[in-house]
């Protein structure tokens, strides 16, 4: 199964964090990002065909996943409308890379690994994942 992660966004609301940093990149402990984490999640569940489409600082993301993860297939997409696109154009965009069922995350969220197995498990064709104050729904 094929893995389509976003990573186009400027996250402008945590700036100065992410002024010349993409927020997948931010670090979660001394050696890890989000991203880190977020990779390593799929690997640990099996999935390392990797969509994975940026925009800013596109060549930070680009380098820090080849460096720490060379051993995922990514296949890499390119928003260059990032600054006045969203989430749905860069999915958009990853539609021609796409040859089956796919797995869509964003890259800069923080999950449990537990929730993969938990959702490729399931029998429906179409599947979201949603915490609510009275736990996953």
């Amino acid at each position: 199964m094929q893995v389509i992660l976003l990573a186009a966004g400027e996250a402008t609301r945590l700036r100065p964090l992410t002024q010349s940093t993409p927020k997948c990149l931010l670090p979660l402990s001394d050696e890890k990002t989000i991203l880190d984490f977020t990779l390593e999640n799929l690997s640990w569940a099996g999935l390392k065909q990797i969509i994975l489409v940026t925009g800013f600082e596109a060549e930070k993301i680009r380098s820090h996943v080849m460096e720490r993860h060379p051993g995922l297939r990514v296949e890499w997409i390119h928003n260059g409308s990032f600054s006045s696109t969203n989430n749905s154009y860069s999915l958009w965009m990853a539609r021609q890379a796409v040859s089956g069922p796919f797995f869509l995350l964003d890259a800069d969220i923080v999950f449990d690994r537990r929730i993969i197995p938990l959702l490729l498990g399931l029998r429906s064709q179409d599947v979201l994942a949603v915490r609510t104050a009275g736990g996953l729904v």
